[in-house]
């Protein structure tokens, strides 16, 4: 139980800035290079993929 407990995080989204709960093997998110960003939800890692364009 205390495992699980560490794997759980809160963060914001620098897309849309709301507050989600973050998992070690998140899915969302955009690496480059050795920086990682993570995202809330698809929509806002695709915003964040054709702003970059």
């Amino acid at each position: 139980m205390a495992d699980a407990k560490k794997q759980l995080k809160e963060k914001t989204c620098p897309m849309c800035g709301k507050t989600y709960i973050f998992r070690e093997h998140w899915a969302y998110k955009i690496i480059k290079d050795t920086h990682v960003t993570n995202y809330c939800s698809w929509t806002c890692m695709r915003k964040a993929e054709k702003e970059k364009l």
